[in-house]
């Protein structure tokens, strides 16, 4: 039976673990990820994103009148991480930042995510907007703790109904 609590106790263990997330908070839904979703005209970012041919050439610009920030080139896996620096005379606003480049099954990738870019002093020139989310998802993880929880009381009730016949 302590061979049963030590398995439950290893799987959340394990569960627990592997649901740290990484260190870069990532932002934008469409595979590019951003260190931030506000930034001052010129203020850097970093981007980052995946899923190009390898060593592929990798265009970085910034679409509301279309500016090539960068060109840059993915690793051997597909991947790449490049700061970009936002031009100075850029007004504030809602902008697209996209990286396009050769994808890995062959043809253009495009990846895209939008930024807010701040009026000097930090004011946002949209209306409300939005906080970074800079934390993780627990839902997964409260679910899977429950679940773990669940079983490991079923287990010790098990094996107290269990001395209890023997002891009878």
């Amino acid at each position: 039976m302590r061979k049963t609590y030590y398995a439950v106790a290893a799987i959340a263990m394990a569960a627990t673990l592997s649901m740290a997330g990484g260190a870069m908070a990532q932002y934008g839904g469409s595979g590019l990820s951003v260190s931030s979703t506000s930034v001052e005209p010129g203020g850097s970012i970093t981007l980052s994103g995946g899923g190009f041919a390898p060593n592929a050439d990798i265009t970085i610009t910034l679409e509301s009148d279309p500016v090539t920030l960068e060109r840059t080139a993915a690793d051997s896996s597909g991947f790449f991480e490049e700061t970009v620096k936002i031009p100075s005379g850029t007004p504030p606003g809602t902008h697209t930042l996209k990286a396009s480049g050769r994808a890995e099954g062959g043809g253009t990738q495009v990846l895209s995510t939008q930024i807010v870019l701040r009026a000097a002093g930090g004011a946002s020139a949209v209306g409300g907007g939005e906080l970074p989310f800079t934390g993780t998802d627990v839902t997964l993880f409260t679910a899977v703790a429950a679940g773990l929880a669940a079983i490991g009381s079923a287990l010790w009730q098990t094996g107290r109904r269990r001395q209890r016949v023997r002891d009878e």
